[in-house]
């Protein structure tokens, strides 16, 4: 998350502030077997990145859900 946000800081000409700090036990995901099954994506991060930072820089809609990030147990 510090590396997106940093990227992102670089996008909008300013640096990102981090709350908080990384917990030893972060949820980390395999996603090997997607990758068997459908491929690696079309669509690398740093297109991501650039269409995301776009959109907002736009003010375009958001959904407004929370993105959960904060959450340890698992339930989303």
């Amino acid at each position: 998350m510090r590396d997106l946000a940093a990227k992102f800081g670089q996008r909008f000409g300013r640096a990102p502030v981090i709350v908080g700090k990384e917990e030893p036990t972060a949820w980390l995901t395999d996603t090997s077997q997607a990758v068997k099954l459908f491929g690696l994506p079309i669509v690398n991060t740093e297109q991501l990145i650039s269409w995301t930072a776009d959109w907002a820089s736009r003010s375009m809609p958001s959904l407004g859900k929370p993105t959960k990030y904060e959450v340890r147990d698992g339930r989303y």
